[in-house]
């Protein structure tokens, strides 16, 4: 999960030519548009899929949001006026967006990685975790109480579910929001505990290699990067930074005598830094 106060940089490198690109900005991260290179074309095509699969989330939105208005209000000409408002509202940025998007051309791709590792020998050293598991600790907590006591609470005299059919949605509706966020942050939750375990275990043996990130969404990273006996390895994990995308480099910790066990750098809920280099390879 990342905080609200979670930006990301204000200016990016482009990993294929090198050109200085600007980051978009916006309020919810989750809907930041990727940055791309008008110059070679690195990361056009999948900025305009990401606006793309935006539509058809933000349809799904409009729906959920004017079924609410009507089990809020009891009104059905309410529900297209506000769905379509609220469809209006935000799908307007985005067409805005996919306007400016230059057209797609190929980009230069990437040699694959092959030859012998970068890698090194590093000491670590932990620290307390981040404040995104006390975050998702205390959602994890209000998600259940609100499944468990909403429904009665809604109406203390009868203690039951009730009848009229747009209170009864409403608690529905209610409910399974409470239970969706309830399974994402419990997920999130057990993650980040397994991550603090795995960093704890790194922090005695790992190395640290450089690899290469092959996908980026909202903070979720996916990397490869080849192992001490140069086998190509891929992991995923966080990008607290939210400065690292498609083709660009990362550093790896990763376990020579078990190369599934990875983390990236700049991704660690627990580790604070590197102490100590030893030595190069």
């Amino acid at each position: 999960m990342l905080l609200p106060w979670s930006k990301p940089p204000a200016e990016i490198t482009c990993p294929i030519c090198g050109a200085r690109l600007q980051v978009p900005r916006d309020k919810n991260n989750q809907f930041l548009l990727k940055p791309h290179c008008d110059s070679c074309g690195w990361n056009v095509a999948r900025a305009r899929r990401q606006l793309l699969r935006q539509i058809g989330q933000n349809v799904a939105f409009a729906a959920i949001f004017a079924l609410y208005a009507w089990a809020i209000t009891d009104t059905k000409w309410s529900t297209p006026f506000v769905g379509g408002w609220v469809l209006m509202a935000m799908g307007y940025p985005i067409f805005s967006q996919l306007r400016r998007l230059p057209r797609d051309r190929p980009a230069p791709r990437l040699e694959a990685l092959s030859g012998i590792a970068d890698f090194r020998a590093v000491t670590l050293e932990t620290t307390r975790p981040r404040l995104n598991l006390l975050v998702e600790g205390a959602i994890v907590v209000g998600s259940a109480a609100a499944i468990l006591f909403l429904p009665r609470e809604l109406n203390p005299a009868r203690r039951a579910f009730p009848k009229v059919p747009h209170e009864l949605l409403f608690v529905i509706l209610t409910t399974l929001f409470a239970a969706y966020q309830l399974t994402i942050h419990a997920v999130l939750f057990v993650r980040l505990i397994r991550s603090i375990r795995l960093e704890n275990h790194l922090a005695k043996r790992a190395m640290m290699v450089k690899g290469r990130v092959t996908e980026s969404n909202s903070g979720l990273i996916r990397y490869e990067f080849l192992d001490y006996s140069s086998q190509l390895i891929k992991g995923s994990g966080r990008d607290y930074t939210l400065g690292l995308y498609e083709d660009m480099p990362l550093p790896v910790l990763y376990d020579p005598d078990d190369s599934s066990l990875t983390c990236p750098w700049l991704g660690c809920s627990f580790i604070a830094h590197v102490v100590e280099p030893k030595n190069s390879h």
